[in-house]
């Protein structure tokens, strides 16, 4: 894809985190942004310092686990900047409770945030680039609980194996239709995610939110190169930081 510069990214849980920085960084290489998280007042704040930046942006208050709110936000983002190009799929909730704990309303949340949400914004972001005929990208942010499971956390472990199996299949699925799709899978990410967590890993054996987002913005451009350097770099990151060492 190269430059961002005047393309189209829809980011979805844009107010705190890795969304958040991934909005300044994307805005920052002259992307038009539209932002979507459940949390008005923080999207409105972050949209607000971003114009007042020389950024294009625009907030549209989104549960991306409701099939009317993904449609509105789409659309929403066609009439403001037209073509969508790029997708970063990074809305997620976490669950940290023992199976018997574990209410249906509970399980429903996450799997409807993490999953549900993850297919309703796919499917309406690839439907509208197959009919534009330009291609596109669609980043999925998921976790390396997409690829190893720990207790205490069966409903977010679900989600996420379940949103790798989504992502190989709409992989070579799309491919065909000229739109690239990526996951990235992180490690623990010093976020508000683990707020409510009774025991939260320490701080240090944390990536930054920035790490994350620079990996998505590589993605975005398409540079392959910086992807893996990025692989290489934020791994000796974690492990320095397991380590005690100064990362």
């Amino acid at each position: 894809m190269g430059s961002l510069k005047g393309k189209t990214v829809v980011i979805t849980g844009a107010s705190t985190g890795i969304g958040r920085a991934a909005a300044v960084l994307l805005g920052g290489r002259g992307a038009r942004l539209v932002l979507a998280a459940r949390n008005r007042e923080r999207l409105e704040e972050l949209c607000e310092s971003l114009t007042s930046s020389g950024v294009e942006c625009l907030p549209v208050p989104t549960d991306v686990a409701d099939p009317e709110q993904v449609e509105n936000l789409f659309n929403a983002a066609q009439e403001a900047f037209g073509h969508v190009e790029v997708l970063v799929n990074n809305a997620g909730i976490g669950l940290q409770a023992r199976l018997l704990d574990t209410g249906y309303g509970q399980w429903n949340s996450v799997i409807g945030t993490n999953l549900t949400g993850a297919y309703l914004c796919c499917r309406e972001a690839a439907q509208r680039m197959v009919e534009c005929g330009r291609g596109g990208s669609i980043i999925l942010v998921s976790s390396v609980a997409g690829w190893f499971s720990a207790p205490l956390h069966s409903a977010y472990c679900a989600s996420k194996h379940g949103l790798t199996g989504f992502y190989k299949s709409i992989k070579r699925e799309l491919r065909r239709e000229g739109i690239r799709v990526w996951a990235i899978f992180p490690y623990r990410t010093d976020t508000e995610f683990f707020t409510t967590y009774e025991n939260p890993p320490g701080r240090r054996e944390m990536l930054h939110a920035e790490d994350v987002a620079l990996s998505i913005v590589a993605r975005a451009e398409g540079a392959a190169g910086r992807v893996w350097w990025l692989r290489v770099r934020n791994f000796m990151k974690r492990l320095l930081g397991l380590a005690g060492l100064p990362g």
